[in-house]
């Protein structure tokens, strides 16, 4: 197994509210196999259009919302080069 798969193997574990927390950390200890995009939004605030630029030899990628309601609050993303992400009042979906 790579160190790639050792961090995704860790956050599948993740819900949000523990990858807040222990973000730092993990960014230590899996240098070369996490990069982070962060955006912070308002509630009601709409975004037509965002791009990330990812490596070339992105491995999975995975979206984190924090929400006061219970839940994981993660999505594991596929393989698409464009998704739609729907943050809701409660929780975050893919698809309109």
């Amino acid at each position: 197994m790579s160190s790639s798969d050792d961090a995704t193997a860790v956050l599948l574990k993740l819900g949000a509210h523990d990858w807040f927390q222990r973000k730092t950390q993990l960014l230590r200890d899996y240098p070369e196999d996490i990069a982070v995009a962060s955006w912070e939004l308002a509630p009601g605030q709409a975004v037509q259009e965002a791009t990330v630029d990812s490596p070339g030899d992105l491995k999975d990628a995975f979206v984190f919302a924090s929400y006061a309601t219970p839940g994981d609050h993660r999505l594991r993303l596929g393989d698409d080069s464009r998704i739609r992400l729907t943050l809701g009042e409660t929780d975050l979906r893919l698809g309109s």
